[in-house]
């Protein structure tokens, strides 16, 4: 199984969101994880769709720095526990 994890520093950025296209495309990961979103969850769920994954779980930053977020497809078995 395909899983990166990426520290991207903000989601807010547009080249950033290019590269995780790049990365979907090219190495198909059925989980893509990003720490340092920087974005609350409306965000992240666009760049969940964005990116084609039908699945995500959040945790929102703290004023500006930290969270997290994980996409994966209804095809995988994956629990979040908080």
């Amino acid at each position: 199984m395909n899983t990166p994890c990426w520290n991207c520093q903000g989601l807010g950025i547009d080249l950033t969101v290019r590269h995780l296209k790049e990365i979907r495309r090219k190495y198909l990961p059925e989980i893509l994880c990003l720490l340092e979103t920087k974005q609350g969850d409306d965000k992240v769920r666009d760049v969940c769709v964005d990116l084609g994954y039908d699945r995500s779980s959040s945790v929102p930053p703290v004023g500006l720095s930290g969270g997290v977020a994980v996409f994966w497809n209804s095809n995988v078995s994956l629990s979040v526990v908080s």
